[in-house]
């Protein structure tokens, strides 16, 4: 099987976006999605006692993401906030790190490899939203 894997989990601040792109043969498959004030780094410059605060959000993220050739989350995310992760007065930001699978369309109604997917012991709805693209991983050539 063959995909592109993203290796580093990136951090996406306030007013930013994670954005995940796949070459036109290839889908997502987050394998890495959290939400609150993990640590201090780049979003976090200082801890006022709320620091690890977080909640896995890889579900809610995959449902918008993981099967399609391209997503955006904008950080905010309402759905993502009703975790409640931290107290509400601070500002969290999201963590997440995705592979590329190489794959084929073969119906607009089928989805992939829910046997790779489930190696990660995510994506246990393999029904994909209404109006996405599916695919089926192709084996190695």
């Amino acid at each position: 099987m063959h995909f592109s894997v993203f290796s580093d989990i990136k951090e996406y601040c306030e007013t930013e976006a994670f954005n995940a792109t796949c070459e036109s043969d290839e889908v997502i498959l987050l394998t890495h999605a959290r939400y609150g004030r993990m640590r201090v780094g780049r979003c976090v410059k200082m801890d006022y006692g709320h620091v690890g605060c977080a909640s896995d959000v890889l579900d809610l993220a995959d449902s918008r993401c993981s099967g399609r050739r391209q997503c955006e989350i904008r950080i905010p995310d309402a759905l993502f906030a009703k975790t409640k992760p931290c107290p509400d007065d601070l500002k969290p930001y999201m963590e997440a790190n995705y592979e590329c699978l190489k794959g084929k369309m073969i119906t607009p109604t089928h989805l992939i490899g829910c046997s790779k997917m489930a190696e990660y012991g995510t994506h246990q709805n393999c029904n994909p939203p209404a109006g996405q693209a599916t695919f089926e991983h192709c084996p190695p050539a």
